[in-house]
């Protein structure tokens, strides 16, 4: 029966092989590269197949391991991103590209799953850093303009409703923004300004002799009433056989004699 080491002796053989590998180490670690190259596929199996059977146990340590070591795998994270940059991106995107239906389903679960979590946080990433998210997106617009506007049209043509109402409770919530939006248009676009009030009047001939009318009634530092109103008591003097007077209230037995008035 093998005799059973005692503290002491371990601790010692430990200290002796850590002097060997600290002595050797060069050549140990081209020694285990060698070995993991030709037997890449065995151990890339080998791997797998523990971490399938202790999925629990290998999340626990690298938690632990995590939380312990925090900033040492932060510090080499970024400096092995540094290093290989490009082909880490080329690898991410083949790998989204390859897998696009699976991380959608997956993120599409993570975010049903922590829905309110998820909106906690994106809040407060909001708030901490409105010039970052705001610069963010003038670089994005910038650079994929064709593209966003393109996606906007899309959307609004599919979804008119919704635009709608998103688009009208912005500009509710939002007036003065909306009236300086109008102010600057109208000033960089005085040409299309002209062209749109000529089609207006075109288009709709009776509102524009109204507002004309108002407006020519201002300048005049007269007043105006509602012309369909007065055009309608101005037909009742003309056609009734009794017309009430205003002022008096009797019902005058003379009818209206005369052209019409014309309104100012």
């Amino acid at each position: 029966m093998t005799e059973k080491r005692t503290r002491e002796q371990i601790e010692k053989d430990k200290a002796k092989r850590r002097a060997y590998y600290l002595a050797h180490r060069a050549e140990e670690l081209a020694r285990d590269a060698a070995y993991r190259a030709a037997h890449r596929e065995e151990r890339l199996a080998k791997e797998a197949a523990y971490r399938a059977a202790n999925r629990e146990k290998m999340r626990a340590y690298g938690a632990v391991y995590s939380a312990a070591h925090r900033e040492k795998i932060r510090a080499y994270s970024a400096a092995h991103y540094a290093a290989n940059r490009e082909k880490l991106q080329a690898d991410h995107a083949a790998y989204r590209s390859a897998h696009l239906e699976e991380r959608l389903a997956k993120e599409a679960a993570y975010r049903a799953a922590h829905h309110e979590e998820e909106l906690a946080r994106h809040a407060a990433y909001r708030a901490a850093n409105p010039e970052k998210i705001r610069a963010g997106q003038a670089a994005h617009y910038a650079a994929n303009r064709g593209k966003v506007l393109a996606r906007h049209a899309a959307y609004r043509a599919a979804n008119p409703e919704k635009a709608r109402a998103a688009e009208m409770g912005w500009k509710k919530a939002h007036p003065e923004k909306v009236r300086q939006i109008g102010r600057l248009w109208a000033k960089a676009h005085p040409d299309k300004i002209r062209a749109k009030a000529r089609l207006r009047q075109e288009l709709y001939p009776e509102k524009h002799a109204e507002r004309s009318a108002k407006r020519r009634a201002m300048v005049a530092a007269g007043t105006i009433g509602d012309r369909k109103a007065v055009q309608a008591i101005y037909r009742q003097a003309r056609e009734n056989k009794k017309v009430k007077c205003y002022l008096c209230g009797k019902f005058d037995q003379t009818p209206m004699a005369g052209p019409p008035l014309e309104l100012v």
